[in-house]
């Protein structure tokens, strides 16, 4: 018989022979990893979006102030801009703890528009927060950088929303794909360890054979 065929024959063997441990090791290892999801916090997201008019400005200006997404999410991230949110709301989070829910992107670095994303475990203050955010740096921004006007394009809504922390499809990979080679591994020593298996006498002539 073909060594190749008589390899793939064996293993398949092995793999019927330990198929209940590899599903109960799998299993187990998925089931975990979905009920830690139950015992995480889960974090909601609010999102707003803008768009800043720059005044007066030359077409090489304007390639540089299309990029200005690091800038304004260090400003918005800033004392100047989240001690008004926080006073205007009544936070008890100091600055830097409000600053670490909050983060800017934009879908195109060459655009004007660029979002305000805040998480949070309330999913109402989380909108509170983006809105706020939005409205006073609508307000506050033209008094450090060279901005005619804000548009706010959307508004943050309280809404049926599902968590975005954590990702229970991705718990339940991670636990399957662990639970799966834990298992392989787990019949791969168990295998060896049995005296007449064929795996052992292959490794033993192997070994014999580098000598």
């Amino acid at each position: 018989m073909n060594k190749k065929i008589f390899s793939l024959i064996y293993f398949y063997k092995c793999f019927v022979r330990y198929l209940p441990l590899i599903l109960l090791i799998t299993l187990s290892t998925t089931i975990i990893s979905g009920a830690v999801c139950f015992f995480v916090t889960p974090k909601y997201k609010a999102e707003t979006e803008l768009m800043v008019n720059m005044k007066e400005i030359s077409y090489g200006d304007v390639e540089a102030n299309l990029n200005l997404i690091q800038t304004y999410n260090s400003i918005i991230k800033s004392a100047y801009i989240m001690e008004p949110v926080a006073k205007s709301l009544q936070l008890e989070e100091d600055v830097p703890e409000l600053a670490e829910h909050v983060y800017v992107h934009s879908e195109n670095n060459a655009s004007q528009v660029f979002s305000i994303v805040v998480e949070d475990t309330d999913h109402e203050k989380a909108v509170l927060m983006a809105n706020t955010i939005s409205y006073v740096f609508q307000s506050k921004i033209k008094y450090v950088l060279n901005v005619q006007n804000v548009h706010i394009l959307t508004k943050a809504n309280i809404g049926d929303y599902p968590p975005v922390k954590p990702n229970k499809y991705i718990y339940l990979a991670i636990g399957f794909t662990l639970g799966f080679i834990l298992s392989l591994m787990i019949v791969l020593w168990l295998e060896v360890r049995r005296p007449s298996s064929l795996l052992k006498k292959l490794i033993e002539n192997l070994q014999t054979e580098r000598r």
